[in-house]
C-alpha cells in the first residue's frame, strides 16, 4: 500500500469513484460530485502540495496497491481539529486497505503536525463503518449535519494514558494489566496535562484534589442525586416502583429530627428483633439489634439523621451453623448499563448463629474479616446457586432502574463499582440488605483466585475497554468477568 499525491491525470479515476452512489451516500452531505467539484478538488490539492507541511491544511492522497487504484484518503483542518476522510472503491473494500492507509496517514499527521488525534465523522446509516470504528476507536459524540446523523470518533495517534490511585491494588498490577492491552501507558505529567483514564478507590475516592484532572473516563460517578446510596431512600424508591416485590425485608424509616421513637412502639409488641442502621454508615458502624422501643434512644447521640428500622431475618441460611451474607460487585456505566461480577464472596459471622444475645455482633452481623477462610457462592455445598443468581440479577435490574447518576463535569465518560449485600433465607429467598458506594476491595488472606487482579481486569474489560478500545483484549488467570443483568 502506497499513498501518492493527487494529480490532474487522476481525474477519470476520481470521477468513477465519487460518482458512485454506494460510496458517496456515506460521505459529506451524501451527494455524488459533479465534474466542477472534482476539478476544484484536484486544483486545490495541487496548490496545497506546493506549500510546506507546516503551512498546509489539506493532505489528500491516492491509495495505491501495486498499480491498482484503491481510493482516496486524507486529513484536513477544520477549526482546530484534523478530520479524516476516506473514499474506497467497492471492489477494494474488506481487504484491509483502510487500516493500512490509516497507519500511514497517522504517521504523516504526527510527523507533519505533531497532532495526537484524528477525528472521523461516520454517518449513522453506515453500519459497517460504525462497527469498525466502535471496536477500535473512542466514540466522542453524535450530531446532526442537516438531516444526516453523524457519529464522531477520535482516532488517537498515541497510546492511551492511565493514572491509578488505589489503597488495595498495587501499581505493578495496574501496569501489568494495562500493558497486556497493548495501547496503554502510565500517564506522565511532564508530557500531557491530563491522563485519559483515572482510577480512584479507598481514601482517594473522596479526595477533591483529583477533580483537577480533565479525563475521558473515570471510575467515579456523581452520586449526589442517587437514591440508592442511602439505605432509606433506596428502599423507599424500590417500594414505590415495585410494590409487589418480595426481596426487601420489612423496613420503617426514622428521622431523628422529626420522629418520636414512641411512634414505633407497635413494632415491638412481641419483642421481635429489629435491626437499626444509619444512612451513610459502612463496615457495620452504628448498627444495633433491638427488641424494645426504648432501645431506639441510642440514636439520639449518633451523628446520622436518617435511620432504617429493618425486619431482622430470623431464618437465615447457615453455613456450618454460621450466618453469612453475599457481597455482589455491580458496575453501572453512564449509559444505564448494569453488570454483575460472576465471582461472589461469602462473608461469615464470627460465632455460630442463635436467636438471642442480640448485642453480640459476632453472632448476628456477618462481615469481612482477615482470618476468614476463602468462600465464594459457587463453593457452598448443597444449594441451587443458579436460582440465587437469577434472583440477584432480578433485584439488580430493579435497583438499576431507580439509580440516578451522571458524570462529573471534568469527566467525559464514567462508571462506578458498587458493593451490594444480600442474605439468603433457609427457604432460598434472596433478600436485599444494602447497596454501597463506599466499598473496600479487601481480599481473603492467601486468596487462591488473586481476586482483586481478576476483578480489576474484568472491570476494565467491561468499562474501560468499552470506551477506550484496546489493541488486545486480555484474559488474566481465568476467564471470570462481569455479566450483563439484562440477560
Amino acid at each position: 500500500m502506497k499513498l501518492l499525491p493527487i494529480r490532474k491525470k487522476d481525474f477519470e479515476q476520481i470521477q468513477k469513484l465519487v460518482t458512485l452512489t454506494s460510496v458517496m451516500k456515506h460521505i459529506g452531505n451524501g451527494q455524488i460530485w459533479d465534474n466542477e467539484k472534482i476539478t476544484n478538488f484536484i486544483i486545490y490539492n495541487a496548490r496545497e502540495q506546493k506549500l510546506s507541511n507546516e503551512e498546509r491544511e489539506y493532505f489528500y492522497y491516492r491509495m495505491v496497491n501495486g498499480e491498482e487504484f484503491v481510493g482516496i484518503i486524507g486529513f484536513y483542518l477544520k477549526k482546530t481539529k484534523y478530520n479524516l476522510q476516506v473514499f474506497i472503491k467497492p471492489t477494494q473494500q474488506k481487504k484491509g486497505y483502510f487500516s493500512q492507509a490509516l497507519r500511514l496517514i497517522l504517521k504523516r499527521l504526527k510527523d507533519y503536525k505533531n497532532v495526537d488525534r484524528l477525528y472521523s465523522q461516520v454517518h449513522s446509516s453506515n453500519t459497517k463503518m460504525n462497527s469498525i470504528m466502535a471496536n477500535k476507536y473512542y466514540f466522542n459524540k453524535s450530531f446532526r449535519m442537516g438531516k444526516i446523523v453523524v457519529n464522531q470518533f477520535i482516532i488517537f495517534n498515541r497510546n492511551y494514558t492511565y493514572l491509578a490511585k488505589s489503597d488495595y491494588i498495587s501499581n505493578e498490577v495496574f501496569d501489568e494489566i494495562f500493558k497486556l492491552r497493548g495501547n496503554w501507558e502510565k500517564w506522565d505529567s511532564t508530557i500531557s496535562k491530563n491522563p485519559d483514564f483515572l482510577h480512584l478507590d479507598g481514601k482517594h475516592y473522596f479526595d477533591r484534589k483529583n477533580q483537577k484532572y480533565d479525563v475521558l473516563l473515570k471510575n467515579v460517578m456523581n452520586n449526589g442525586d442517587n437514591p440508592t446510596i442511602d439505605k432509606t431512600k433506596l428502599f423507599m424508591a424500590i417500594e414505590r416502583k415495585y410494590p409487589d416485590q418480595n426481596y426487601l425485608p420489612e423496613t420503617h424509616y426514622f428521622d431523628k429530627t422529626k420522629d418520636n421513637y414512641q411512634d414505633y412502639s407497635n413494632l415491638f409488641a412481641y419483642e421481635d428483633p429489629w435491626i437499626v442502621k444509619p444512612d451513610g454508615g459502612y463496615a457495620g458502624s452504628g448498627i444495633k439489634i433491638i427488641t424494645k422501643v426504648q432501645d431506639l434512644k441510642y440514636i439520639r447521640n449518633k451523628k446520622h439523621r436518617f435511620w432504617s428500622i429493618q425486619e431482622y431475618i430470623k431464618d437465615p441460611l447457615l453455613i456450618n451453623g454460621y450466618k453469612f451474607h453475599l457481597r455482589v460487585l455491580f458496575i453501572r456505566r453512564d449509559e444505564n448499563d448494569g453488570f454483575v461480577f460472576e465471582q461472589i464472596p461469602v462473608y461469615l459471622s464470627q460465632k455460630e448463629f442463635k436467636l438471642d444475645d442480640y448485642d453480640n455482633h459476632q453472632v448476628h452481623i456477618s462481615h469481612y474479616t482477615e482470618n476468614q477462610e476463602e468462600i465464594y457462592l459457587d463453593s457452598i455445598y448443597g444449594i441451587d446457586t443458579d436460582n440465587i443468581r437469577t434472583q440477584i440479577k432480578k433485584i439488580l435490574r430493579n435497583i438499576n432502574s431507580v439509580i440516578k447518576v451522571k458524570c462529573y463535569p471534568e469527566t467525559r465518560n464514567c462508571y462506578e463499582l458498587y458493593g451490594v449485600d444480600f442474605m439468603v433465607t433457609s427457604g432460598m429467598e434472596v433478600k436485599l440488605l444494602e447497596f454501597n458506594h463506599k466499598i473496600g476491595l479487601k481480599e481473603f488472606n492467601n486468596s487462591t483466585l488473586d481476586f482483586n487482579k481478576l476483578l480489576l481486569n474484568a472491570e476494565l474489560s467491561i468499562a474501560c475497554d468499552y470506551y477506550l478500545p484496546p489493541l488486545h483484549r486480555p484474559h488474566i488467570l481465568e476467564d471470570i468477568g462481569f455479566e450483563s443483568i439484562s440477560k
